[in-house]
């Protein structure tokens, strides 16, 4: 399993997306890892109905392997590059960012997602224009 860790979640890839969830000590499913406009998120596969006996895990054989998942996978060793479990990408002005369904689509988003990855913008800034002497 491919692990990665952003901030304070851990992620990992095994045939789908899991977030581990310390709160329950185990692996979760989720749909997708993305930008929602503010910060770097997921959206959680399975939590519609409270009352579902595989509430969080959507039925008895996601849950096995989460638990299985939870024993033989080593919290320890993870990478820190999130981007290799961003799935599908959207153009957003000069680069492919991740962006969740509820994400808007203007420069704020964009401005936003390159400080928080720690990114520079693609596009040339011609500053030497503005500086520009009067030669004699």
């Amino acid at each position: 399993m491919e692990l990665v860790k952003y901030k304070d979640t851990l992620y990992g890839r095994d045939g789908g997306l899991f977030v581990w969830d310390s709160a329950w000590e185990t692996f979760r499913p989720i749909k997708k890892i993305g930008w929602n406009g503010s910060m770097i998120t997921h959206i959680n596969m399975y939590t519609s109905d409270l009352l579902d006996p595989w509430y969080g895990f959507g039925s008895r054989e996601m849950r096995e392997k989460c638990q299985k998942l939870t024993e033989t996978v080593d919290l320890g060793t993870y990478g820190t590059d999130i981007s290799v479990l961003f799935g599908d990408s959207e153009w957003l002005r000069d680069r492919k960012i991740p962006l969740l369904p509820c994400a808007p689509r203007d420069g704020k988003t964009w401005s936003r997602y390159l400080n928080t990855m720690n990114l520079r913008r693609k596009t040339i800034r011609r500053e030497h224009l503005h500086k520009t002497k009067k030669r004699v």
